[in-house]
Formats: structure tokens, sequence, C-alpha cells
């Protein structure tokens, strides 16, 4: 697996890729969307490279991601992206069997986290270190796992039990958290490794 950060604002800008038809992007929005694009190509030119993938040089329209898990013109890449202010962060990997899906949170360090909020998305179940920490192992794993859910009850962070570095998912899955430090920002990757 691998993970690829983008912290400087301006890199995205210099990559200028379209932003999507039809939306009117704030400023903040716009870098966004191109930062995470920028980490996004720099982790699959990696993983293409790493896992000796064949292919064209990739262009803008190579990026599009469909149902938040693949890749338009690449669907044997898994992907997922993350931005907050001052970082963007992509993971990608290649499909297989013993990797099913993957997701990326990350948040500033700062970020507060009240208690009348960590009650939207905490469980009973739940062990972690921080209220932080929690919400990103979430956020990832939800991301991981959003295009597995094919119930009629919509998919909420609740619905993940987080155990330290695991995740489970009733009746869907389970896998692995990684958490990383980047400057003063926190990274969750989310790997979804059993289908059940």
């Amino acid at each position: 697996m691998i993970i690829w950060k983008v912290a400087d604002d301006s890199l995205g800008q210099k990559f200028a890729l379209p932003y999507p038809k039809g939306e009117a992007p704030t400023a903040i929005r716009k870098t966004h969307y191109q930062n995470s694009r920028m980490a996004l190509l720099l982790a699959i030119k990696e993983v293409q490279e790493s896992f000796g993938m064949k292919g064209p040089e990739l262009k803008s329209d190579d990026l599009e991601i469909i149902d938040h898990h693949v890749l338009k013109n690449h669907q044997n890449l898994l992907v997922s992206l993350a931005h907050t202010r001052g970082l963007a962060a992509a993971v990608c990997a290649p499909k297989s069997s013993h990797l099913h899906g993957i997701g990326i949170d990350c948040e500033s360090c700062e970020r507060p986290v009240r208690p009348s909020y960590l009650t939207k998305f905490e469980t009973s179940q739940d062990r972690y270190k921080d209220p932080l920490s929690l919400w990103c192992a979430k956020e990832a794993a939800f991301k991981a796992c959003s295009y597995y859910w094919k119930r009629e009850k919509t998919f909420v962070l609740k619905d993940i039990v987080v155990m330290d570095d695991s995740f489970v998912v009733e009746g869907l899955g389970n896998g692995s958290l990684k958490f990383y430090k980047e400057s003063d920002h926190l990274i969750c990757v989310a790997t979804l490794e059993k289908l059940f």
C-alpha cells in the first residue's frame, strides 16, 4: 500500500486540473480538489512502478473516481482521497483477493472533537486512543466499506466498530487501521480485508 501526501497548497494549483462541470467551487474547495488529485496522481504512478503495471501516461481524465472506490479508466486500482486545510492525501493499491477496499482520512491534530459531537459516531464497543483518532478511523473505514454497503438502511459511522488498529462492520466485513503523523496532521488508512 502506498500513501502520498501533498501539504503545500501551491503544488495542487500548479497541477491545474479542471474542476467538475456544473459546480462553482470556492477557492478553498478548488485547492483541496487540486491537492487531493495531485496526491492521487503521485500515488498511482508509485503503485504502477512498484507493481510493474504498464500503461499509458496518466491524464486528468484518468483521475475520475467511480463510487468513491475505483478509477474510471483503471478499475484494477482501489483509491481513496482526503483533504483538510493544509494537507491532502491519497491512497492507491491494486485490487486483490486480500484487499477489497481502502479508505483514507486526514485531520488537523488541533481539531477539537466536542463531547456532544462524539456521541454522533461513538459506540459502546469502540476502543480508541482519543476522540480525533476515533473520528479519523471511522471516516477512513467508512470510505473503505461504503461501496459494499447494499442495505436499505443508510450506512453511518455508528455501524463501524473501531478496536484500536482494526475495525468491523457487522454483516459486512473487517479490516485494519494504520495511523500516521504528517507535520500537525493525523492520517488514518483503512483496509477492508475480509468480506463476510
